[in-house]
């Protein structure tokens, strides 16, 4: 009974979709110039969504981390209060880690290292 029990959650299991991985930040700085040349038309297109859902779930984990990081005494970064980054100089950023990088490294850690060069503490 046990045994049948095992055999039909792993049958379940394997019918489960996989969680999607992290995207790399080659692929998203790559969509992300393709999208930009789009202009306007950029907002209707249907990769717009995965990018900024990306780009949302990045900025979530690094600023977790710098809060954790500062209930420490050692914040990661320290950004002006009153200005975000905008898309352009976001891109720029990425444009910044050299290509073979960017292939390596998720979108989240090239956050976290634009963040660290772009607002060092101190």
């Amino acid at each position: 009974m046990v045994r049948l029990i095992g055999i039909a959650a792993a049958l379940i299991l394997s019918n489960l979709p996989v969680a999607a991985q992290a995207m790399d930040a080659q692929s998203f700085y790559t969509q992300s110039l393709v999208l930009k040349k789009k202009g306007v038309a950029a907002l209707a297109s249907p990769e717009l969504k995965p990018l900024v859902a990306e780009m949302r779930l990045a900025r979530q984990a690094v600023r977790a981390e710098n809060e954790k990081a500062k209930l420490a005494g050692k914040p990661l970064y320290c950004p002006p209060a009153t200005r975000n980054m905008t898309a352009d100089e976001l891109l720029t950023e990425f444009g910044r880690i050299p290509k073979p990088r960017r292939s390596k490294i998720s979108v989240t850690q090239a956050f976290r290292e634009i963040l660290i060069r772009k607002y060092p503490c101190g």
